[in-house]
């Protein structure tokens, strides 16, 4: 039964086999029906409770191996398979050689990937050199934009020039149209013996005001002259000077598009830097990976080959596992234990193997793990609990090893039965199992006395099913009846573990 608890097994042995084999438990019989039984004295002794269960042996210690024995590579290459030197199962020593790659193989791959950083440089520097010419590109740009600006304020200030040396011009004209035209008023007043002398007066006043106009004005207009940079100028020039602007406007806009290009190709130019340094250092750990890649595969400790993936001409990964390896002298068995009594059981706690190939030998061994998380099935969970031996040589009926003791040849996959200790009692008042039986719900004993015989009402602590513990109602040297097979079958059942009677 793999896998199921030999405690339970037993206890349906109990409840099934007792009942029909033992005359306590049988309640009444047929009249013609004989009980054979046997006395046997209370003693002290020990009981020791097991969980039992069923697994296979395994080796604990198992390493899978690859050309990267110190850790799997970022950029992992392949390397071809030139010598297996070992077949699954043999044994080998710390530092054997278990597999050789292809040397000549391995140097191809060093050339090339010598070749791949060299190109990696080369891009580098062409990136690095992108950069430069995108800054230079930025600075060319940022003065055109300067100069731009430059002449733009240049032509907004001649405009401005030229519209205040016209509004002066303006003024000077205006006051020469008034002038002229005063000076006819005054001629036909003259003229016009009508016309009184104060009217005469009023236009030489006029005419007198106007002159005094201009003069300032001419004035103003040699003030702006002489203070304004302007050379050549004439009524047409405000026209230019209004396109010169506009023209201006127009090129700073197109300066400062090429700026923000020339600004956004730097960005791309630095992106582009970080890509190829990264594409470098990543030929270059290729490289020097490659380069200081083990050409061998040593065995890490003395051991059983249990696996090889490989064979003469293969190509792999340099982190493929290869070769599995594990010590020939570490064993390991998984068992289901119920949720019951794996609370009763701690890491490191003792417990002993047994094989159905090496039958008589039990093997010392400790609880190394403890599932903590159950396994349902059919309704009942069950904890897997791992248990390693602790020797290969198996132990004495007192439980230890000689220096005579043998080591045995145990081998991956045997049949194993493991038993371990959840309880125990020493020195402790013990009687055959099958002396107890039920009466109503009391446990009861037939105790002899000379030839006396009387039901006596007891009280039970723990049971190993063979025999049980007594905490009061009998005496060490008590003489206990234990019922034998009858000699007839039994009208209706009953007795301890599963029934009445006695």
């Amino acid at each position: 039964m793999n896998t199921k608890l030999r405690k339970s097994a037993i206890l349906i042995l109990v409840l099934c086999g007792i009942a029909g084999l033992l005359a306590g438990c049988m309640g009444r019989v047929n009249s013609t029906t004989t009980v054979q039984t046997q006395l046997t004295a209370v003693q002290r002794g020990n009981i020791t409770i097991l969980v039992t269960g069923t697994g296979n042996l395994a080796l604990e210690k198992k390493q899978s191996l690859s050309f990267n024995q110190t850790g799997l590579a970022a950029n992992a290459e392949a390397a071809k398979i030139a010598e297996v030197s070992v077949v699954e199962g043999q044994t080998v020593d710390q530092g054997q050689v278990l597999v050789k790659a292809d040397s000549k193989d391995w140097e191809n791959r060093v050339n090339t990937l010598k070749h791949q950083l060299d190109s990696a440089k080369a891009n580098l520097v062409q990136t690095q050199t992108s950069v430069v010419n995108a800054q230079s590109n930025l600075a060319t740009m940022q003065y055109n934009l300067a100069t731009t600006q430059a002449n733009l304020d240049a032509a907004q200030y001649n405009l401005q020039a030229q519209q205040d040396i016209k509004a002066v011009q303006d003024k000077i004209d205006n006051a020469n149209i008034q002038m002229q035209q005063a000076k006819v008023f005054l001629q036909q007043s003259l003229m016009d013996p009508a016309v009184k002398g104060d009217v005469i007066t009023y236009w030489n006043q006029t005419i007198a005001r106007y002159q005094a106009d201009i003069v300032s004005y001419q004035k103003d207009l040699l003030d702006l002259k002489t203070t304004l940079p302007i050379v050549g100028f004439s009524m047409t020039d405000i026209t230019t000077k209004q396109a010169q602007v506009q023209q201006a406007q127009n090129g700073i806009a197109q300066a400062q598009a090429g700026v923000d290009l020339a600004k956004k190709n730097i960005e791309s130019a630095q992106a582009n830097v970080i890509v190829s340094q990264n594409a470098v250092d990543d030929a270059q750990a290729a490289l020097t990976e490659e380069q200081n890649g083990a050409q061998l595969i040593t065995s890490p400790i003395k051991g059983i080959v249990t696996r090889v993936n490989v064979k003469q001409g293969d190509i792999v990964q340099r982190n493929t596992n290869i070769i599995e390896i594990a010590d020939a002298e570490k064993f390991e068995a998984n068992v289901m234990v119920s949720e019951r009594d794996v609370t009763s059981l701690t890491i490191g706690g003792q417990s002993s193997v047994a094989f159905d190939a090496l039958p008589g030998l039990i093997f010392p061994a400790k609880i190394i793990q403890i599932a903590p998380l159950g396994t349902i099935q059919l309704g009942v969970v069950n904890y897997q609990v791992t248990v390693e031996l602790t020797s290969t040589k198996p132990v004495t009926g007192a439980g230890t090893t000689t220096t005579n003791t043998p080591l045995i040849n145990l081998k991956e996959g045997f049949s194993a039965i493991v038993n371990i200790p959840v309880q125990e009692k020493d020195n402790v008042l013990i009687v055959p199992s099958s002396a107890i039986s039920h009466k109503g719900q009391d446990y009861v004993v037939q105790v002899k006395t000379g030839t006396v015989t009387e039901t006596r009402i007891v009280e039970i602590g723990i049971t190993d099913f063979q025999n049980t513990e007594i905490i009061d109602g009998l005496s060490q040297g008590d003489q206990v009846v234990i019922p034998l097979i009858p000699t007839a079958a039994p009208t209706n059942s009953g007795g301890f573990f599963g029934g009445g009677g006695g």
